[in-house]
């Protein structure tokens, strides 16, 4: 698990994926959020295919010298099928968006115009907000959507190839900032992925941490305004399309750069994966001992 609060070419409009044709379409909804329609099909979820360029491999923010197929919770790299299509918000929500939701959120203006230091629960709840308020379907993405949508119908460590796109280029599905920007919360809990194909999965029943993607957890260099265009060359391996991080659902730091986007649609009735208890659980006994003989409850056993 790579838990981080540091160092976490355009294509056409129309490419064929999978057997099947994509393109860019969108539809506007209120409070300005634009949403781009993702039609279904299936794609490699995990690990890309090609060894990853050296120079995504060392840089600063990078502790260590990088496996040349990515992090280990990117394997198995397994064919993930989405049989339903999708409406997901074309960039992540904005600060002005949010605040329609929670008017005292003041927002991290370094990564302005996007709302960040959010944390999974207000997501959710600004999600279930805006259900009621439209009377639509709105929810986070799943972890399958998130890199679907990422990848549009590429291969490569990004939707443009070896290098992350232009912040604010669109990918070949016309979504924006998946391989740069702020990182996002999805739906999912985190946890290892199946050594088999899977259709419309949602993750684990259960967890300790959401999965985050995209972006960088912590780039000053991405902020609006004062970016250069690209992620920074030595954080770019935190931006691939199959990276993957994780943190307590609970965690808003208003220095960290999470934030998010809608999906509009109902939540796949898939049925979850069981959960793998973590290395460390399997040391503590999950069922209470019963204790024959002990000290007196009725005196301090303490000084």
């Amino acid at each position: 698990m790579n838990v981080r609060l540091a160092a976490l070419p355009i294509c056409s409009a129309l490419i064929i994926v999978a057997g099947f044709r994509i393109g860019a379409a969108r539809a506007p909804v209120p409070l300005g959020i634009k949403l781009v329609r993702i039609n279904p099909g299936s794609f490699v979820m995990g690990s890309d295919a090609q060894p990853l360029p050296a120079a995504l491999l060392t840089g600063r923010g990078l502790e260590v010298s990088r496996p040349v197929d990515g992090d280990f919770d990117e394997h198995p790299a397994h064919r993930v099928t989405i049989t339903y299509p999708f409406l997901i918000g074309e960039t992540e929500v904005t600060i002005d968006q949010f605040r329609q939701f929670d008017p005292a959120f003041n927002g991290n203006t370094e990564y302005a115009p996007y709302a960040s230091g959010i944390s999974w629960d207000r997501a959710d709840a600004f999600c279930r907000w805006l259900s009621r308020k439209e009377g639509k379907p709105y929810r986070l993405p799943t972890e399958a959507e998130w890199e679907y949508a990422c990848r549009a119908g590429t291969t490569t460590p990004f939707s443009s190839g070896n290098q992350p796109p232009a912040l604010g280029a669109p990918n070949a599905w016309g979504v924006k900032n998946m391989n740069a920007a702020i990182a996002e919360w999805v739906a999912d809990w985190y946890g290892p992925y199946p050594n088999r194909p899977q259709t419309d999965p949602v993750g684990p029943a259960s967890g300790m941490a959401k999965v985050i993607r995209g972006g960088g957890l912590d780039d000053r260099d991405q902020k609006h305004g004062e970016h250069t265009g690209h992620f920074p060359a030595e954080l770019a391996y935190y931006a691939r399309s199959a990276n993957r991080a994780s943190l307590a659902q609970s965690f808003n730091s208003a220095i960290a750069c999470i934030g998010f986007r809608v999906v509009q649609a109902p939540l796949p009735q898939t049925k979850p994966l069981p959960v793998q208890p973590l290395f460390l659980e399997t040391a503590v006994k999950q069922k209470a001992v019963a204790v024959a003989q002990g000290p007196d409850p009725s005196k301090p056993f303490f000084r």
